[in-house]
């Protein structure tokens, strides 16, 4: 077990969240395409020589607590990176560069902002369909469809974790090293198969959809569960 208090790297946590619905799927793309946007001294993790991997992450959750709304979604958009094993923490099971956020409610986008250094998109209408089984998820917002994830696993196997990530933000005053602690029960697996489609959208901005190959990793919860995600001050590091 970890035991993770109100510190984690020597940084005081910020919020707790009761997590409704959480997905991370990542997509394998030519290592060529990210080595460009990521900023010095950050280097992509590659599961095979010349491959990188995307993140794409959907959350939601209640805001109230922030002043926010009942029903939260946050989707992330992200570079998978290299662990900075200098920390006092233990090793994290994720690690990413994370090029935004985007949510239907502001006054999340604005929280984020503000404590946790990540710049923000608003997507009004943002919305999402996900069936019972948790096997279909799809997101869409006023402009259009945002991706569709499927799980082409018909037995998933679920597991309750306790995990610590990293995550890197570029702000408008720096750059900012932050990291985060996720425990509950999920699936994390490497399956084969028909996982959905990443949609054109603004929210990718400077990604091409048409750079992502297969899909590497599946993450998500059973339907219903909550999990806890805490986070924590980041630190400037350049």
């Amino acid at each position: 077990m970890i035991d993770i208090g109100p510190r984690l790297a020597g940084l005081d946590s910020t919020e707790d969240y009761l997590i409704d619905e959480h997905l991370n799927y990542m997509y394998e793309v030519d290592t060529a395409h990210v080595l460009p946007l990521l900023p010095p001294p950050l280097s992509p993790k590659e599961p095979r020589p010349g491959k990188s991997l995307i993140n794409v992450g959907y959350m939601k959750f209640d805001g109230t607590q922030i002043g926010g709304l009942r029903d939260t979604i946050e989707l992330t958009l992200s570079i998978v990176i290299n662990p900075d094993l200098s920390l006092d923490m233990p090793v994290p099971r994720m690690c990413v560069y994370d090029f935004r956020i985007a949510s239907n409610c502001p006054v999340f986008l604005a929280h984020e902002d503000e404590i946790q250094k990540l710049r923000g998109m608003h997507l009004p209408g943002l919305s999402r369909r996900f069936d019972d089984s948790g096997h279909r998820l799809e997101v869409w917002d006023d402009t259009g469809p945002i991706f569709t994830f499927l799980n082409p696993n018909p037995d998933p196997v679920y597991k309750f974790e306790q995990a610590t990530g990293q995550y890197v933000s570029r702000h408008p005053d720096g750059l900012y090293q932050g990291v985060f602690f996720w425990e509950g029960v999920g699936c994390e697996q490497q399956w084969d198969g028909d996982c959905g489609t990443l949609h054109p959208h603004p929210f990718y901005q400077e990604i091409d959809v048409a750079w992502a190959e297969s899909c590497f990793v599946q993450m998500f919860l059973p339907r219903p569960t909550q999990v806890l995600f805490r986070s924590f001050v980041p630190r400037r590091i350049a």
